[in-house]
């Protein structure tokens, strides 16, 4: 398909898509970028996405996922979106446990405390030693 606007796209768009570009399209935005050109990348880069969702539509959830899933997005050598296992808070602290679910079924959870990047459960639980032992000393120090 030899295309030369975004417009050569709308049937594959979705009607919030195709709102989003006529925006674009109508404010000159985003600065720096407003040329058709610029629109038509945006609307492939949308074809793709909405062509992902599809594809990977009859995979069943991941059984410990908790609320809404995130969608399927390019993932190293197939598909993945994220979702919730667990999510707790303790005192500021926010603890998550987040996995990626793949096209072909499988799962990777990761664990994700604060502002700490992923981390591995062995990470988690050394984390937690240093924490325990904090909580130790400051207890001992106090008393």
């Amino acid at each position: 398909m030899n295309t030369q606007t975004w417009r050569d796209l709308v049937d594959l768009l979705t009607p919030e898509q195709v709102a989003q570009l006529e925006y674009c399209e109508r404010e000159k935005i985003p600065p720096g970028m407003a040329d058709p050109e610029h629109h038509l990348n945006c609307a492939h880069m949308m074809v793709r996405h909405n062509f992902i969702q599809r594809l990977c539509a009859d995979v069943a959830p991941p059984a410990d996922a908790i609320g809404e899933l995130g969608e399927w997005n390019e993932w190293d050598d197939g598909y993945g979106r994220v979702y919730t296992v667990a999510d707790r808070v303790v005192g500021a602290m926010s603890v998550k446990i987040l996995g990626v679910q793949f096209d072909d079924g499988r799962t990777e959870r990761s664990i994700l405390a604060g502002d700490i990047e992923e981390m591995t459960g062995e990470e988690a639980r050394q984390l937690a030693q240093v924490l325990i032992a904090a909580a130790d000393e400051l207890e001992g120090s106090t008393r």
